[in-house]
């Protein structure tokens, strides 16, 4: 059986797609009038294959050029006690408390699910916002993006890791990822109770049917293919608290490192999305932002 982790960095969280003018890129080059400093924007798929970071032959050579990287989360030291932190956010989670809240059929899905190669037991101990992340993970690495997938790394853990061995120092943007997650499923309807229970049973069905005709799909294609759609004239409605009110955290944190040293932010792609985003952001506060062309080398996909 899958051996279920139960650290869960914030994943792509909308699966809308609105038509609009695509910007063929991932990258962006941040600067500001009377300053010396340049720093990039690079906008992360958390479950895509951390190779195509590799390929992407400027995105990794201005990283290397930077002084301090921001990723959404980061620890020097490895949570030993992440389990006993998510009990004591979200109570605790069994098999008797799923079926509390499930139907009949999404019982016999779940028991079926957890039965299967991809699935575990574990996945009972998890609050339906945490397994709906893990299942998109499941999803997305095991489904849709498996060509030349030895592993199921993450592509922010090996920016990280590129920082780490050229000795450039790393900081985090989030304080507590799973508190952030808990106050979502209070305010936004994107992690209702009613919507994470539905979401979990079509990616339940998703995978066991190997589907990948699915707007999550969608957006993983597309982001490979570079050809995104920023909505930048758009609000989101749906993840005030876990997009837009962790962008509005972030800008207080990053124009201070901005009009000091040269920075590379790798973020999820999405925080980069829509009028309230991380680039309409920094516009706002007088920065130059601009879309960078990626050289990319299809042969380290």
């Amino acid at each position: 059986m899958r051996k279920l982790l139960f650290f869960v960095v914030i994943l792509f969280i909308s699966n809308r797609i609105y038509s609009q003018k695509k910007e063929n890129t991932l990258l962006w080059k941040i600067t500001k009038p009377n300053s010396l400093n340049v720093s990039y924007l690079f906008g992360t798929f958390h479950q895509v294959n951390p190779d195509f970071f590799d390929s992407l032959k400027n995105a990794k050579k201005l990283l290397l050029e930077s002084n301090l990287l921001f990723v959404e989360a980061y620890q020097e030291k490895e949570n030993t006690n992440t389990e006993n932190e998510i009990t004591s956010i979200y109570g605790v989670w069994n098999k008797e408390k799923w079926d509390s809240i499930s139907t009949p059929t999404q019982q016999r899905l779940y028991n079926k699910f957890v039965n299967s190669k991809w699935g575990d037991e574990e996945m009972y101990r998890l609050p339906p916002a945490l397994l709906m992340l893990t299942l998109q993970d499941i999803y997305l690495q095991g489904v849709c993006d498996t060509s030349n997938r030895i592993s199921v790394e993450k592509m922010d853990n090996r920016i990280i890791s590129i920082a780490k061995k050229n000795k450039i120092k790393i900081e985090g943007l989030d304080e507590n990822q799973f508190m952030d997650i808990q106050k979502s499923t209070k305010k936004d309807k994107f992690f209702s109770l009613k919507n994470t229970i539905k979401t979990n049973a079509d990616y339940m069905n998703y995978i066991l049917h190997g589907n990948t005709n699915t707007s999550s799909a969608k957006f993983l294609f597309n982001y490979k293919s570079l050809s995104l759609d920023y909505s930048f004239n758009k609000e989101e409605q749906n993840l005030k608290v876990l997009l837009t009110g962790r962008n509005d955290k972030w800008m207080k944190k990053l124009p201070q490192a901005l009009d000091t040293k040269n920075c590379f932010i790798a973020v999820g792609i999405r925080h980069l999305f829509y009028k309230d985003g991380l680039i309409m952001q920094l516009k706002k506060q007088g920065y130059s932002v601009q879309p960078v062309q990626l050289e990319m080398d299809r042969s380290q996909q």
